[in-house]
């Protein structure tokens, strides 16, 4: 399997095939946002392929500082999951950025999930990122009125709450700039 960084038409395209089918309406990010952060070299989108065949995905962010990124958006394809290639894809990021500290990413809190199944599901993912070597912080941030934990998965280091905090202001700030004015983003 390769990890590659995806074109804007092809962002465009797993934005509108995928990304949309695998995150709620809540917790996507307009397109036209992401793209603008893609211009300003702030944003990355990588595939994982095998045989020129879309696998999975990742939405990163890139903030200069603090020495880490933001895994916005990662998913395997839909009737490959359950198969390894979420690790794979995770792997070829950690690889990718092994100059970078760590990645931070965001996973909705199981203790707000709506029922029991959305639970087991909030829960089964936090368990997955700790297998593939996630750490979880005291951090935590509500997006859109979204609770999220926030783990950290080392790269070149280990990436303290501060720092993963710090992290997600600065990629909010920059990509979401309105919701950041509005209120919309809390970190703490």
């Amino acid at each position: 399997m390769e990890l590659r960084k995806l074109t804007r038409g092809g962002i465009a395209e797993v934005y509108h095939t995928h990304l949309r089918a695998d995150f709620p309406a809540d917790e996507r990010k307009p397109l036209p946002h992401i793209l603008r952060a893609w211009d300003r070299g702030g944003y990355n989108v990588f595939g994982l392929y095998e045989r020129d065949a879309l696998r999975a995905y990742a939405f990163v962010g890139l903030p200069e500082k603090p020495d880490c990124v933001f895994l916005d958006y990662f998913a395997v394809l839909r009737g490959l999951r359950g198969r390894g290639t979420g690790a794979r894809a995770l792997y070829g990021l950690r690889e990718r950025f092994r100059d970078r500290t760590a990645i931070v990413l965001e996973a909705e809190r199981p203790d707000a999930a709506p029922d029991a199944a959305a639970r087991a599901l909030r829960e089964r993912r936090i368990r997955f990122y700790l297998r593939c070597g996630a750490r979880r912080s005291g951090a935590r941030s509500r997006v859109h009125g979204v609770p999220y934990q926030i783990l950290t998965l080392p790269c070149a280091g280990l990436c303290d709450d501060e720092t993963a905090r710090r992290t997600l202001r600065v990629f909010y700030r920059d990509v979401s700039p309105e919701a950041y004015a509005a209120g919309d983003v809390c970190i703490g």
